[in-house]
Order: structure tokens, then C-alpha cells, then sequence
């Protein structure tokens, strides 16, 4: 059962060491790791490592979610921005539309290639 555990702990490990690597992968990968630690546990009820990475884990979907919701949060933003702008253009206050994308492009430039739904809206 011992050996089984920790089978499960260095398939965890791998799969935490592939969501580091690949953001787009991410959330497949801590989901990944999450099982296979929940697996090592089953097998090695004593073990404090799979207790600790679960914690971990559990830590990084966590903070993967927030930045996700933060993400998701800019883009809705700039998105409001650009309506701003489109509607300055139709009333003709070319200035102020002209600010207004340029400000809804420096928001949209926040949003990183770690979740790609949201990068792609960008």
C-alpha cells in the first residue's frame, strides 16, 4: 500500500510540475495532482506528504480561481470601456473616443495567456 502511495504522490508531483509549465493546462493539471494526492492518501492513510499536498493544492486551485474571476473582471471592464468609446464616436467627440479605446487597450493589454478564453476576448 506504502509503494502505491507513493506512486500516487510522484504522479501528483508530475502533474503539479506540468500546470507550473503550461498555464492553458492548468486547471486540468491541478485537478490532476489533486486526485492522485487524494489517491496516495487512500493508499497511506498516515501520510502526512499527501495531507500536505492536498493542502497545497487545494491552495493553488484556490488562487487559480481568483485569478480567473480577476480576469474575467478586466476583460467585462475594458469591454465596458470600449462601449464608452463607441458611443462618444456616435455623437462625434472623436477626442474623447480616441482616449477612451486607447484606455480600453491598455486594460485589455492586462490580460495575460494564462486562461485563453479570456486572453482571446482581449
Amino acid at each position: 500500500a506504502n509503494k502505491l502511495g507513493e506512486h500516487y504522490i510522484n504522479m501528483g508531483q508530475a502533474a503539479l510540475a506540468k500546470a507550473q509549465e503550461n498555464p492553458a493546462a492548468r486547471d486540468i493539471e491541478l485537478e490532476r495532482a489533486l486526485h492522485n494526492f487524494e489517491q496516495a492518501l487512500q493508499y497511506n492513510r498516515g501520510s502526512n506528504e499527501a495531507v500536505g499536498m492536498i493542502t497545497e493544492t487545494n491552495e493553488a486551485i484556490r488562487e487559480r480561481n481568483e485569478q480567473r474571476k480577476l480576469t474575467m473582471n478586466l476583460v467585462t471592464g475594458a469591454q465596458d470601456v470600449v462601449r464608452e468609446a463607441e458611443r462618444a464616436r456616435a455623437s462625434e467627440d472623436f477626442s474623447t473616443a480616441i482616449s477612451t479605446y486607447e484606455s480600453a487597450i491598455g486594460l485589455f493589454g492586462q490580460v495575460t495567456g494564462d486562461f485563453p478564453e479570456q486572453h482571446t476576448l482581449a
